[in-house]
Protein backbone atom coordinates (compact mmCIF):
# COMPACT_ATOMS: atom_id res chain seq x y z
CA UNK A 1 0.00 0.00 0.00
CA UNK A 2 1.53 3.47 -1.29
CA UNK A 3 1.85 5.99 1.75
CA UNK A 4 -0.36 8.63 1.90
CA UNK A 5 1.66 12.11 1.39
CA UNK A 6 0.59 14.71 5.02
CA UNK A 7 -0.38 18.20 4.34
CA UNK A 8 3.08 20.40 3.45
CA UNK A 9 3.77 23.35 4.73
CA UNK A 10 6.50 26.00 3.38
CA UNK A 11 9.59 26.50 5.11
CA UNK A 12 8.97 30.07 4.10
CA UNK A 13 12.36 30.16 1.93
CA UNK A 14 11.41 28.67 -1.94
CA UNK A 15 15.05 27.75 -1.86
CA UNK A 16 15.02 25.31 1.14
CA UNK A 17 11.90 24.02 0.05
CA UNK A 18 13.08 23.31 -2.88
CA UNK A 19 15.73 21.08 -1.38
CA UNK A 20 12.85 19.81 0.22
CA UNK A 21 11.97 18.26 -2.94
CA UNK A 22 7.94 18.32 -1.77
CA UNK A 23 7.93 22.32 -1.07
CA UNK A 24 8.10 22.49 2.39
CA UNK A 25 8.08 20.39 5.56
CA UNK A 26 5.55 17.13 6.16
CA UNK A 27 2.79 18.53 8.20
CA UNK A 28 3.04 15.83 10.94
CA UNK A 29 5.52 13.77 13.22
CA UNK A 30 9.15 14.80 14.21
CA UNK A 31 11.23 17.29 12.37
CA UNK A 32 14.94 17.44 13.81
CA UNK A 33 17.23 20.45 13.16
CA UNK A 34 20.71 19.85 14.61
CA UNK A 35 23.09 22.82 14.53
CA UNK A 36 26.30 25.08 15.70
CA UNK A 37 25.47 28.49 17.23
CA UNK A 38 24.36 31.08 14.23
CA UNK A 39 23.06 28.23 11.48
CA UNK A 40 19.67 29.22 10.92
CA UNK A 41 17.64 26.65 13.64
CA UNK A 42 15.49 29.72 15.55
CA UNK A 43 15.06 31.32 12.32
CA UNK A 44 13.75 28.46 10.19
CA UNK A 45 11.75 27.48 13.49
CA UNK A 46 10.11 31.49 13.09
CA UNK A 47 9.33 31.04 9.73
CA UNK A 48 7.56 27.84 10.03
CA UNK A 49 5.31 29.48 12.37
CA UNK A 50 4.64 32.62 10.42
CA UNK A 51 3.82 30.22 7.49
CA UNK A 52 1.46 27.98 9.67
CA UNK A 53 -0.35 31.04 11.24
CA UNK A 54 -0.87 32.13 7.47
CA UNK A 55 -3.17 28.61 7.18
CA UNK A 56 -5.07 29.46 10.70
CA UNK A 57 -3.44 27.16 12.78
CA UNK A 58 -2.42 27.06 16.51
CA UNK A 59 1.31 26.90 17.23
CA UNK A 60 3.01 26.39 20.30
CA UNK A 61 6.97 27.71 21.44
CA UNK A 62 8.54 25.82 23.79
CA UNK A 63 11.56 27.73 24.76
CA UNK A 64 14.35 25.63 26.77
CA UNK A 65 17.23 27.47 25.41
CA UNK A 66 15.84 30.99 25.73
CA UNK A 67 16.13 32.19 22.18
CA UNK A 68 12.79 33.87 21.67
CA UNK A 69 12.59 37.63 20.85
CA UNK A 70 9.24 39.08 20.40
CA UNK A 71 10.91 41.19 18.20
CA UNK A 72 12.42 38.96 15.74
CA UNK A 73 9.50 37.22 16.03
CA UNK A 74 7.37 40.13 14.70
CA UNK A 75 9.54 41.05 12.40
CA UNK A 76 9.13 37.58 10.64
CA UNK A 77 5.36 38.08 10.61
CA UNK A 78 4.48 35.78 13.81
CA UNK A 79 1.39 37.25 15.63
CA UNK A 80 2.86 37.29 18.31
CA UNK A 81 -0.34 37.25 20.06
CA UNK A 82 -1.71 34.15 19.16
CA UNK A 83 1.46 32.01 19.88
CA UNK A 84 1.63 30.06 22.55
CA UNK A 85 5.32 30.46 24.30
CA UNK A 86 6.30 28.81 27.41
CA UNK A 87 9.24 28.68 29.06
CA UNK A 88 10.51 25.52 30.61
CA UNK A 89 13.14 22.98 31.60
CA UNK A 90 14.37 20.31 29.02
CA UNK A 91 12.82 17.44 31.48
CA UNK A 92 9.45 18.88 31.00
CA UNK A 93 9.70 20.24 27.52
CA UNK A 94 8.79 17.33 25.57
CA UNK A 95 6.35 16.40 28.04
CA UNK A 96 4.54 19.59 27.93
CA UNK A 97 4.87 19.21 23.69
CA UNK A 98 2.99 15.75 23.98
CA UNK A 99 -0.09 17.48 26.15
CA UNK A 100 -0.53 20.21 23.42
CA UNK A 101 -0.57 17.77 20.89
CA UNK A 102 -2.74 15.59 22.63
CA UNK A 103 -5.59 18.69 22.49
CA UNK A 104 -5.53 18.66 19.28
CA UNK A 105 -6.21 22.10 18.93
CA UNK A 106 -1.98 22.97 18.44
CA UNK A 107 -1.01 21.90 14.89
CA UNK A 108 2.52 22.93 15.25
CA UNK A 109 5.15 22.64 18.41
CA UNK A 110 8.51 23.75 18.08
CA UNK A 111 10.76 23.10 20.70
CA UNK A 112 14.20 24.95 21.10
CA UNK A 113 16.22 22.44 23.43
CA UNK A 114 19.42 24.06 24.98
CA UNK A 115 23.42 23.81 23.88
CA UNK A 116 23.54 20.59 26.17
CA UNK A 117 20.74 18.55 25.07
CA UNK A 118 22.50 15.69 23.68
CA UNK A 119 23.01 15.29 27.66
CA UNK A 120 19.43 14.18 28.59
CA UNK A 121 17.68 13.53 25.24
CA UNK A 122 15.15 11.43 25.50
CA UNK A 123 14.56 7.55 26.00
CA UNK A 124 13.85 5.97 22.40
CA UNK A 125 10.45 5.15 24.36
CA UNK A 126 9.64 8.59 25.40
CA UNK A 127 10.36 9.80 21.83
CA UNK A 128 7.99 7.25 19.64
CA UNK A 129 5.57 8.27 21.49
CA UNK A 130 5.93 11.79 20.81
CA UNK A 131 6.10 10.85 16.52
CA UNK A 132 3.74 8.40 17.11
CA UNK A 133 0.91 11.18 18.77
CA UNK A 134 2.20 13.53 16.31
CA UNK A 135 1.67 11.66 13.49
CA UNK A 136 -1.97 10.12 14.63
CA UNK A 137 -3.56 13.46 15.40
CA UNK A 138 -2.14 15.13 12.23
CA UNK A 139 0.48 17.43 14.04
CA UNK A 140 3.67 18.99 14.01
CA UNK A 141 6.80 18.76 16.62
CA UNK A 142 10.02 20.86 14.91
CA UNK A 143 12.79 20.10 17.65
CA UNK A 144 16.04 21.92 17.48
CA UNK A 145 19.27 21.88 19.34
CA UNK A 146 23.12 23.08 19.14
CA UNK A 147 25.78 20.91 18.07
CA UNK A 148 29.73 21.47 18.30
CA UNK A 149 31.12 23.73 15.21
CA UNK A 150 33.17 20.40 14.65
CA UNK A 151 30.73 17.34 14.62
CA UNK A 152 30.70 15.92 11.41
CA UNK A 153 27.68 14.62 9.76
CA UNK A 154 28.72 11.22 9.64
CA UNK A 155 29.48 11.49 13.57
CA UNK A 156 25.66 12.65 14.24
CA UNK A 157 24.69 8.84 13.87
CA UNK A 158 27.47 7.80 16.79
CA UNK A 159 29.13 10.38 18.91
CA UNK A 160 27.49 11.12 22.68
CA UNK A 161 24.15 10.10 21.43
CA UNK A 162 23.63 13.42 18.93
CA UNK A 163 20.76 12.84 17.41
CA UNK A 164 19.96 9.59 17.58
CA UNK A 165 16.52 9.26 19.60
CA UNK A 166 14.99 12.24 17.66
CA UNK A 167 16.66 11.41 14.33
CA UNK A 168 15.24 7.87 14.33
CA UNK A 169 11.43 8.73 14.41
CA UNK A 170 12.08 12.15 12.59
CA UNK A 171 10.31 12.33 9.10
CA UNK A 172 13.13 15.00 8.27
CA UNK A 173 16.71 15.89 9.71
CA UNK A 174 18.35 18.57 9.26
CA UNK A 175 22.06 20.21 10.17
CA UNK A 176 23.52 23.65 10.10
CA UNK A 177 26.43 25.07 9.93
CA UNK A 178 27.32 28.83 10.39
CA UNK A 179 29.28 30.00 7.03
CA UNK A 180 29.96 34.25 8.18
CA UNK A 181 28.97 36.84 10.65
CA UNK A 182 28.70 40.79 9.59
CA UNK A 183 27.49 44.12 10.30
CA UNK A 184 27.49 46.68 8.29
CA UNK A 185 25.89 49.88 9.37
CA UNK A 186 23.06 47.99 10.21
CA UNK A 187 21.28 44.48 11.11
CA UNK A 188 23.17 41.68 11.41
CA UNK A 189 23.49 39.10 8.51
CA UNK A 190 24.22 36.05 9.23
CA UNK A 191 25.23 33.05 6.63
CA UNK A 192 24.60 29.32 6.68
CA UNK A 193 24.54 26.02 5.75
CA UNK A 194 21.85 23.70 5.70
CA UNK A 195 21.80 20.32 4.63
CA UNK A 196 19.03 17.40 4.36
CA UNK A 197 20.45 14.67 5.99
CA UNK A 198 17.51 12.29 6.27
CA UNK A 199 13.58 13.03 4.48
CA UNK A 200 11.25 11.01 4.81
CA UNK A 201 9.58 12.10 1.44
CA UNK A 202 12.51 12.80 -0.59
CA UNK A 203 14.47 11.02 -3.13
CA UNK A 204 18.05 13.08 -2.97
CA UNK A 205 20.80 12.22 -1.25
CA UNK A 206 21.53 15.03 1.53
CA UNK A 207 20.73 18.17 -0.33
CA UNK A 208 22.09 21.37 0.48
CA UNK A 209 21.08 25.32 0.32
CA UNK A 210 23.04 28.31 1.39
CA UNK A 211 20.63 30.99 3.14
CA UNK A 212 21.30 34.31 4.59
CA UNK A 213 19.22 35.89 7.34
CA UNK A 214 18.91 39.18 9.11
CA UNK A 215 18.27 40.24 12.48
CA UNK A 216 15.53 42.99 11.15
CA UNK A 217 13.76 40.51 9.06
CA UNK A 218 14.86 36.78 8.99
CA UNK A 219 14.71 35.23 5.48
CA UNK A 220 17.10 37.57 3.21
CA UNK A 221 16.64 36.66 0.07
CA UNK A 222 16.04 33.59 -2.01
CA UNK A 223 19.29 31.48 -2.46
CA UNK A 224 20.05 28.09 -5.05
CA UNK A 225 20.27 24.82 -3.87
CA UNK A 226 24.29 23.76 -4.09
Amino acid sequence: VEEEMPDIISSGSPALDEALEVDGFPMQGIIEFAGEQGSGKTTVALHLIAEAQKLGKICAYIDVARQYSVEYASAIGIDTKALLVSQVDDPKALALAEMLVRTSAVELVVIELDSHAHRHLPPDRIANQLASVAIALGALVFVTYKIPADLSPGDLNVRMGYTSNFRRFANVSLRGEHLFHSRENGPITTGARITVTKNRYGAKEHPTVELRFRSDQGYERPSCPA
